[in-house]
């Protein structure tokens, strides 16, 4: 029997690049916002279930990660993609964990909401769900 190696960290980020719904394109976008919060066992449930009702209320629903993420991985992995519908190009919101288990990378992507007022509603929904994880929404400073 052939040992495989696990995969780096730069093929799973190549990897998970690729099964986002369009792939790699030279329109790659820079969040607005980020944050790392800590979500291990139970919290994890929670993290997503208190995503999906406040970014619900905001129109937004959940979409996961192409399948094979997880065997490419070598573990279950948490991605979350938070959109109007599928049918659109870019994202709201995502997490993952992919680099780390249990802790969870948000990005942002104000722009993807056409009207200030809900920009302002969903950063206030996203911002009130790190909280009660004991995290908060950075500016990002690459952008």
């Amino acid at each position: 029997m052939a040992y495989l190696a696990p995969p780096s960290q730069f093929a799973i980020a190549v990897a998970l690049c690729a099964v986002i719904s369009y792939g790699c394109t030279q329109e790659s976008r820079v969040p607005d916002y980020t944050a790392t919060v800590v979500v291990e066992g139970s919290r994890r449930d929670q993290f997503v279930r208190s995503l999906d009702s406040e970014l619900l209320a905001q129109s937004l629903k959940r979409y996961g990660a192409a399948p094979g993420l997880n065997e490419l991985a070598g573990r279950e992995v948490l991605f979350l993609d938070y959109r109007r519908n599928m049918s659109e190009k870019w994202s709201y919101f995502t997490a993952t964990d992919i680099v780390r288990q249990g802790v969870v990378e948000v990005r942002v992507y104000p722009e993807y909401l056409t009207t200030l007022e809900a920009r302002e509603k969903a950063f206030v929904a996203v911002e009130k769900v790190l909280a009660q994880h004991g995290s908060k929404l950075q500016p990002n400073p690459r952008k």
